[in-house]
């Protein structure tokens, strides 16, 4: 008899513990994370693209023969670096004719004031007479002007020789060269024999709604550097730089209700390019500290916006909350969390309120 008794509360034992099993197995399971506490900005999304701080198509001022060009295509060049050369024969020989032109225009004109000197001397004394002495006065005035122009001929000749060097005006990146050695350029023709961009530092060009205008411009005079700006390219990775606030459009684009704000990137490493596109994040002004909360947490129904959060007995609670902006896989909230609170990422989908949950 005693083993009977001893057998039944086995089983009996064994039965209750299997009901608290069924039970907790029975229980909701779901994943919690704590809201977020962090510094955030209030800001302004569009769509930009860069341009070129300085850019110049290199066009010949003189014609002639390629010597050669001294780049890389696709390559860096500084101020000052030599980028193509003209045949300068021609123009050395029109230097040397010039400068043979200028020496007798310079000789003529010393004899004939010279000649003014001494009649000048002699003409008190009678030895001279007034009309030979004008006549001498009259041939170093012309003298003088072609002398004048002698040098503006030597001038010129010298600045075409100049021309056949052609130079990079500022340090930048290079395109393509469009002409090999022994073709032949002429002066001021409309293709370029390349392309210049500097795009160290960089610029970013975008529009906002005129509606942010007053606002923009607002924080724009407070801040010392101008507002930031961060971009982000296609592949969805933020570049490194920011970029700064410089420059507000006078005029409302009529059209489309927007307005042309510039930014100035440093670009140090020249991971932004020129003509390149990608979203723009526009800081307007600090929101302080704020609750952010994961978007897989955020639900929505015809009421609003909630969340499940944990209570400290594990039972799932209902909270209405209101959002503020979007900063990557989370949203700000304005009301409705406070700091420390746990909210449900996983697993909410069929919750009741007050119902007990796993963790």
């Amino acid at each position: 008899m005693k083993k009977i008794a001893v057998g039944l509360c086995a089983l009996i034992l064994i039965g209750c513990g299997s009901k608290k099993t069924e039970e907790k197995e029975a229980l909701p399971k779901v994943k919690a994370a704590p809201v977020k506490m962090e510094r955030v900005s209030y800001y302004i999304d569009s769509v930009g693209n860069a341009e070129a701080f300085q850019s110049v198509e290199i066009i010949p001022q003189v014609g002639g023969k390629i010597l050669g060009y001294d780049f890389i295509d696709g390559g860096e060049v500084s101020k000052g670096d030599l980028l193509y050369r003209i045949d300068p024969s021609p123009f050395l020989a029109n230097l040397e004719e010039a400068a043979g032109q200028l020496e007798e225009a310079k000789a003529s004109y010393e004899y004939l004031v010279q000649k003014v000197e001494r009649y000048q001397e002699l003409l008190p004394e009678d030895y001279v007479s007034e009309l030979d002495y004008q006549q001498y006065v009259s041939q170093l005035k012309e003298a003088k002007g072609q002398l004048n122009r002698a040098e503006g001929v030597w001038k010129s000749a010298k600045i075409d020789l100049d021309y056949t060097t052609i130079t990079a005006p500022f340090s930048g990146r290079c395109g393509m060269h469009a002409f090999d050695q022994g073709s032949v350029v002429h002066a001021n023709q409309e293709k370029a024999l390349v392309t210049l961009n500097q795009i160290s530092p960089i610029y970013v060009i975008f529009t906002v709604p005129e509606k942010y205008l007053h606002l923009i411009r607002e924080y724009q005079q407070k801040s010392e550097k101008g507002l930031k700006i961060l971009m982000t390219p296609l592949d969805g990775k933020r570049f490194s730089e920011a970029a700064y606030l410089d420059f507000i459009d006078n005029t409302v684009d009529q059209n489309s209700g927007t307005v042309k704000l510039r930014g100035i990137c440093e670009n140090s490493n020249q991971a932004l390019w020129a003509g390149q596109y990608f979203t723009v994040r526009l800081e307007v002004y600090d929101l302080g500290e704020k609750v952010l909360v994961p978007e897989a947490a955020v639900g929505r129904d015809t009421k609003g916006t909630f969340v499940w959060a944990t209570t400290e007995q594990n039972t799932a609670e209902q909270k209405r909350i209101e959002l503020g902006q979007q900063h990557g896989s989370y949203f700000v909230v304005n009301k409705g969390l406070a700091k420390g609170d746990r909210v449900i990422v996983e697993g909410q989908s069929a919750l009741k309120p007050g119902e007990k949950v796993i963790q």
